[in-house]
This record gives C-alpha cells, sequence and structure tokens, in this order.
C-alpha cells in the first residue's frame, strides 16, 4: 500500500512539474480543437491576402507596372473586363502597361474568402476612376475573382478575372 502511494505521488509530482508543452503532448492532454485550428489558418492566409491586395491597389493606382508583376506566379492567367485571357507574363506585362493609365485610383472590396491548402480565394468588387480613353471622366466598376497561390513563405495571385458592371 506504502508502495503504491509512492508512485501514485511520484506520478503526480512529474505530471505537475512537466513544462506545458509536454503535458499537452500526454494522453488526455489538452489539444487545439480543429475550428480553432481552421481559424488561425483563416487568419494567417487572410492577412496574406489583404497584404497583397493592398500592394496591389498602390501599384495600379500609381502606374507602376513592375511592382504589379512582382505579385503574380509566372503562371499566372488574367482574364480582363474585355474577356480575352491573358496566359503569358508577357500578355499580362502589355496588357497593364496600356490598361493602368486609362485608370485612377483602383480599390477592390472582399465579399467573399475561402482557403485551402496552398489556394486561396477571394471574390469581391473593383472600382475605378478612367482617367483617359473612350470612358474617361467615368466610374467603371464590377465584380472580380482572386486566385492566390502560395509560392513558399509568400501567396502570389495565380489567376484573376474582372467584369464590369453587375
Amino acid at each position: 500500500m506504502h508502495r503504491r502511494c509512492a508512485t501514485s505521488f511520484a506520478l503526480v509530482f512529474i505530471a505537475l512539474t512537466l513544462p506545458a508543452q509536454l503535458r499537452a503532448q500526454a494522453p488526455g492532454g489538452w489539444m487545439p480543437s480543429s475550428r480553432s485550428i481552421r481559424a488561425e489558418y483563416y487568419a494567417e492566409v487572410l492577412n496574406h491576402v489583404n497584404a497583397i491586395a493592398a500592394d496591389w491597389a498602390i501599384a495600379w493606382s500609381n502606374d507602376n507596372v513592375d511592382d504589379l508583376m512582382e505579385l503574380y506566379a509566372d503562371n499566372a492567367v488574367v482574364i480582363p473586363e474585355e474577356g480575352a485571357s491573358l496566359r503569358t507574363r508577357e500578355e499580362i506585362r502589355s496588357y497593364f502597361e496600356e490598361y493602368v493609365k486609362t485608370t485612377g485610383h483602383v480599390e477592390s472590396f472582399m465579399l467573399d474568402f475561402d482557403a485551402s491548402g496552398e489556394i486561396a480565394m477571394v471574390y469581391g468588387n473593383w472600382h475605378a476612376r478612367m482617367t483617359s480613353g473612350p470612358d474617361a471622366g467615368q466610374e467603371v466598376r464590377g465584380p472580380m475573382v482572386t486566385v492566390y497561390l502560395q509560392q513558399g513563405r509568400t501567396r502570389l495571385i495565380r489567376s484573376q478575372m474582372f467584369r464590369r458592371g453587375g
């Protein structure tokens, strides 16, 4: 009986003096819920996506095509409002070099977000005031979808689609 009490006391003493990290790994120890893990993942991805969206708006509004292109993956696809898919970096750069000159400040607003693994998707609206061309002085707007791909510790725009109206 005395030996069993001493053994029990020793086990309780060890359990109480173990660092929290080791106690959490013990059977029956505290484990984060799948909801809290998912919420933390979403928050991290959303922070990255918001930072990229802010950099994108700044680069676009300042007609800085070089900074804009740094936000796109090498295999990015852009579908502008006119509808023709731009599938190479050269096509995307050429489009941006012409189009950013006709727009002033551009803003985008997130309406929906989802993420899974290396992919994140944002659906939202965009709007800009045209500064030149046939729509000069008009405000244009529409829906936009952007897919972000994780590459290393960052995310880049993998695909993006803009539409006017709607």
